[in-house]
């Protein structure tokens, strides 16, 4: 019964882990793969200072024709990236100029559903938005509704034209044309600007050259492609941190309650250990038998916790995401990070059979065979 308690004490304890490590990196992956396609321009610049949680704090948007207008570049795209109410609270809308959406350099949102034609050339010509999955499940819509916005200058009618995965918000996320977002929220700030370069210009030489004549001015941010990704990634990881905490946290646990329950098991049957000293068997075989038992707690408790875990992260990412909060997952298994759980826990029930083990092989079989 004890050894039962044990090995399931293990299989919960670690199966958390295992199921925040899934989510974990499930989510990272997914904002990954997400951000990959939609984010590829050469050079991505913004302010050096955040307005509120991962967000820049927004700039003027002559800072968009500064930038077109530099040597070596080829193409610039400003973001507007803001709040607004809708529904009762807020949610997310990106505003892309128009440049944007007429050159794959600069990336495309992926959508979701059957291929369509003219969904983003209706977001560009200010025809139409794309919403996110989450949009379209907080608010009961689909593909085709006619959503209204309150804005400085009105309400503004729009249809919905697609649907794509973003993680801005939980309440949902708006793509649309920034020639949009400025006639009618007349803001005339950009929180992004993407920058395509001429071929063979340097990547670094261009940065140096903004840095160089509009960084002072505007206290800039310069990241190269696939930096600003990255920097979307070291922010979800920082959700995730606490996992690292728990996971420790479960270490603990799990070597105590081993340590306990081999330490019960030798005292248990120092009879029995006595009997087989006095039988031949040597120390060390006696030592070795409680590792083994430790050995085998720990790999059985292991195997249940990645059953369950893995199982149970898979739930989270293909159905409770999706109908809690709309966002589409892809699911990752973090191989990694389970080896290492993996390796760490062999270690715990070894350390923890450390005390029990010389114990049992320190025991002389005459006291042993008269223990009670």
């Amino acid at each position: 019964r004890r050894a039962g308690l044990t090995i399931a004490m293990i299989g919960v304890g670690l199966g958390i882990v295992f199921w925040l490590l899934v989510i974990g990196r499930s989510f990272e992956r997914s904002v990954i793969d997400t951000l990959s396609a939609a984010l590829r321009a050469d050079l991505t610049v913004s302010s050096a200072h955040i307005a509120a949680g991962f967000v820049e704090a927004p700039v003027d948007d002559a800072l968009v024709d500064a930038l077109a207008a530099l040597p070596g570049v080829a193409g610039v795209a400003g973001l507007r990236t803001t709040e607004v109410s809708f529904g009762g609270g807020p949610i997310s809308l990106n505003a892309f100029d128009p440049a944007y959406f007429a050159s794959p350099r600069f990336g495309a949102w992926p959508l979701v559903g059957a291929a369509r034609h003219g969904v983003w050339e209706r977001v560009r010509d200010g025809a139409a938005v794309v919403a996110s999955t989450n949009f379209l499940q907080t608010f009961g819509l689909a593909e085709g509704a006619v959503i209204t916005l309150q804005t400085p200058s009105g309400p503004l009618r729009l249809p919905i034209a697609g649907t794509t995965v973003d993680y801005a918000s939980p309440r949902g996320t708006l793509e649309l044309s920034r020639a949009v977002y400025l006639r009618h929220w007349r803001d005339p700030r950009v929180s992004r600007v993407y920058v395509t370069l001429a071929p063979g210009t340097s990547p670094s030489a261009a940065a140096a050259a903004i840095r160089a004549g509009l960084g002072e001015r505007y206290a800039l941010r310069i990241l190269f492609a696939g930096e600003i990704v990255q920097y979307f990634a070291d922010q979800v990881r920082r959700a995730f941190v606490g996992a690292h905490v728990l996971a420790g946290t479960v270490f603990i646990v799990v070597l105590l309650g081993l340590a306990d329950t081999l330490a019960a098991g030798v005292m248990e049957r120092t009879r029995e250990l006595g009997t087989l000293r006095a039988v031949g068997v040597r120390r060390a075989a006696v030592r070795r038998l409680v590792l083994v038992e430790s050995l085998w707690l720990g790999l059985s408790g292991l195997g249940l916790a990645a059953l369950c875990g893995t199982a149970m992260g898979a739930l989270w990412v293909r159905a409770t995401f999706p109908r809690l909060l709309g966002w589409l997952f892809d699911l990752h298994l973090p191989w990694r990070e389970s080896a290492a759980v993996a390796v760490a826990t062999v270690a715990i029930s070894l350390l923890a059979a450390a005390l029990p083990a010389r114990r049992a092989g320190r025991q002389s079989p005459a006291e042993a065979l008269r223990y009670e």
